[in-house]
């Protein structure tokens, strides 16, 4: 990543890309986030969540059927925690998907095919305190607060 990038944004976010990274080149990506950062900047990391049983089940079947599908690798939460904590980031929490949508059986069918285009449309999600560890997403929310210890 380019140098002059470093310390200039409040605010740095991914969805749905993190995953397709693997070992050492995944922590590379995450450190970056932070490290495009302010001071006091946060970085929203947005990745499919490996607890996530409906998301496991849709990754077997393609894999069984032989469907040409992205390679993907799911995050979880304690995964993000150890990556963290090796740049010294201390203040972070995490949001899920609600499961209720994740476990809805039509939800993941409806948006592969994009049938919820229009956001006035959806329904809002109920929330419950399990999101967090079985939605269909993570999402790491975290705030730089000094100079990153990782090299």
């Amino acid at each position: 990543m380019d140098e002059h990038l470093f310390g200039k944004f409040d605010i740095s976010m991914s969805f749905g890309v993190a995953e397709h990274f693997r070992e050492e080149d995944r922590k590379v990506f995450i450190k970056n986030h932070f490290r495009v950062l302010k001071e006091g900047g946060v970085a929203f990391i947005s990745v499919p969540h490996k607890d996530c049983i409906p998301y496991r089940m849709y990754q077997f079947l393609m894999n069984f059927v032989n469907r040409n599908i992205v390679e993907a690798y799911p995050f979880t939460r304690k995964e993000f925690i150890n990556i963290i904590k090796e740049f010294n980031i201390k203040e972070y929490s995490f949001i899920g998907s609600s499961i209720y949508e994740t476990y809805n059986p039509l939800s993941f069918y409806r948006r592969k095919k994009g049938l919820v285009r229009d956001i006035s449309f959806m329904r809002k999600e109920r929330g419950t305190f399990l999101d967090q560890y079985m939605g269909r997403e993570l999402t790491l929310v975290a705030t730089k607060r000094k100079k990153l210890d990782y090299k």
